[in-house]
């Protein structure tokens, strides 16, 4: 039998009509029979199981006869030309794939020789207890690993019918919290019964009677009944205490409590008190009791039992689990598997912020394999934003670890390199000029990785003076010199009669105005070979010495300025200045020609 090319399960859809899978029969069920309006009807049901995922099938009647014997449980076949349908009752499933198989007379079916070993035998979707409340109502089956932490003795006890059966006190749950708010609004106590701890009804004599002691007069004492609120890491939930635990928490009895209250300054002592309690961490073991209050189903929570969190046991605790779970098998990953993402409910991930899409399902349903890593382009992370400013501001952020990043929010300067000199100078920033990803951190002067800036050549012009002794970006001024020489013998002629330091005075002037002055003229003789031999074969880039000229300098930053709080880079040179004075000429070009317009 020829197949086309197989296909997985999670990827069928009722669009499809020829198709080929290899799967696993997992479940089968006996033959059943149901009484419709057409008469009578016999259905078979089995579950089928490739590498990723499984799918129900149903077959009816007639092909019953013809494919039952060729199915059997733990044997993998070839599967083709079945139907998808995606009506089907979700009451009557057992796993949460939307979609169910329909094998029909014209279904092929062959079993497989070579090659089954690759399918598993089952696949298990472990749900955690703290998940549990997700899958209320739901209409497939979970699986969960438990372990059994203690089991208690059996108490008969006698019911209401006068029969016999065993009773045992079951701990519903154990939780760690923060104790947040104390209820006022009802009292903190109520008078109780001294023989059997019951409420007391209080009478008109100022005496009270115990119903259930059946006593017209009664001795009371003063018990607690608080209501609680407390919070955990995700949510919080009212609590109620009764007088062993509340005592125990407050650390007073509810006698002792009274009488502070009623002293003169009672409700700032009672502030004091409160204060102490409230914002404390608990272990609580809770026990859950449902009760109907006007037509609806309350839940209520009752401390069973108390005490402060113990740090150095808590410490001791996460250690031993965190050793367990190192040793856990690979598979397993831990001692408790985390769910298995389904097809109906969108894939756990990480609480944050992300961009990335391999995460998301297909249009057919299909589930995307993760093949690699995040992006750091896909991680969502919040752009610092540096701006280029003489207010310079960077921050300290806290990371993972214990680490610690700074973060630029607005920067001037920063330490740029001359490669082919092989230079380093700190210098001020004084334009954005151009940015590959987008224009509008060129407009917001956005000071980024890789961005194109401008900054002030007086640094490296000063550095290249005293490397090579020219003064680069200078204009010739050897017209003007001649000019000023024949001036100067005018003007000596014209001051004979004036005061010799107005002559000096003068004389200075013209030397500044020269470009050359007394302490450039007295270099020795060592320096002069010196840079004589310097600028022997040296040549500088004309587009470098124009920008000497001009008073500004092309450069790249290197640096990530929101992660280490610096702005540094290189200066352009060679084919990338070229490049970029390409890109900057044809972006000048389309600003004129849209101001023109």
């Amino acid at each position: 039998m020829k197949f086309r090319r197989r296909q997985p399960i999670i990827s069928l859809s009722p669009y499809q009509r020829k198709w080929t899978i290899i799967a696993r029969v997992i479940r089968k069920w006996n033959v059943r029979q149901v009484i419709g309006p057409r008469g009578i009807k016999r259905y078979l049901k089995l579950v089928l199981l490739d590498e990723e995922s499984d799918i129900d099938v149903t077959m009816f009647d007639e092909v019953i006869d013809k494919m039952s014997s060729t199915l059997e449980k733990g044997k993998v076949y070839y599967i083709s030309n079945g139907s998808i349908i995606d009506d089907a009752d979700y009451r009557y499933r057992t796993i949460p794939c939307p979609y169910q198989m329909r094998i029909t007379l014209n279904t092929k079916v062959e079993e497989v020789a070579i090659g089954s070993a690759d399918i598993q035998d089952n696949l298990y979707r472990f749900a955690n207890f703290e998940n549990l409340q997700q899958y209320i109502n739901a209409t497939y089956l979970l699986d969960a690993i438990d372990v059994v932490l203690d089991v208690k003795e059996l108490h008969p006890i006698r019911t209401k019918k006068g029969e016999q059966t065993a009773k045992r006190e079951l701990e519903f749950y154990t939780i760690k919290a923060w104790i947040t708010r104390i209820n006022f609004e009802n009292s903190l106590w109520y008078n109780a019964c001294k023989h059997c701890y019951r409420k007391a009804v209080k009478l008109d004599n100022n005496t009270h009677a115990c119903r259930h002691c059946n006593l017209d007069s009664v001795d009371t004492t003063l018990r607690y009944r608080v209501n609680i609120e407390v919070q955990d890491s995700q949510r919080s939930a009212w609590l109620t205490l009764f007088n062993d635990e509340a005592s125990q928490i407050f650390g007073r009895s509810a006698n002792e409590l009274n009488e502070i209250l009623h002293k003169e300054n009672g409700d700032e002592l009672l502030d004091i008190f409160i204060s102490g309690i409230i914002w404390k961490q608990h272990l609580f073991i809770i026990r859950g009791r449902q009760s109907i209050y006007e037509n609806s189903r309350i839940q209520g929570l009752t401390v069973v039992a108390s005490k402060p969190v113990d740090f150095i046991e808590e410490m001791q605790f996460m250690l031993h689990e965190i050793t367990l779970r190192s040793a856990a098998p690979s598979g397993m990953g831990g001692c408790i598997m985390p769910d298995t993402p389904s097809m109906e409910r969108p894939m756990e991930r990480p609480i944050g912020i992300s961009r990335d899409s391999m995460h998301k399902r297909r249009a057919t349903g299909g589930k995307k394999k993760a093949w690699r890593k995040k992006r750091k382009y896909e991680l969502g992370r919040q752009a610092a934003n540096t701006k280029l400013s003489s207010n310079k501001t960077v921050r300290r952020v806290r990371v993972r670890g214990g680490n610690v990043k700074w973060r630029a929010l607005r920067l001037d300067t920063g330490n740029y390199s001359w490669g082919s000199e092989a230079v380093t100078r700190k210098t001020r920033l004084l334009d954005v000029v151009y940015n590959a990803s987008n224009n509008e951190l060129v407009r917001t002067q956005t000071l980024v990785k890789s961005a194109i800036v401008q900054v002030d050549v007086a640094p490296f012009k000063q550095w290249y003076l005293q490397h090579y002794g020219i003064d680069i970006g200078r204009k010739k001024k050897a017209a003007a010199k001649k000019e000023t020489t024949e001036c100067l013998y005018i003007l000596v002629r014209l001051v004979i009669k004036l005061d010799f330091r107005n002559y000096l005075a003068n004389k200075k002037f013209e030397k500044e105005a020269d470009g050359t002055t007394t302490e450039e003229a007295k270099k020795s003789k060592h320096v002069l070979r010196k840079l004589e031999k310097r600028q022997e074969g040296h040549k500088l880039d004309p587009h470098i010495e124009e920008q000497f000229s001009s008073g500004r300098l092309l450069a790249c930053i290197s640096s990530r300025p929101g992660q280490c709080g610096r702005a540094d880079g290189y200066i352009l040179e060679g084919k990338e200045l070229e490049f970029y004075m390409k890109k900057l000429q044809r972006k000048k070009g389309k600003g004129g020609a849209g101001a023109a317009a």
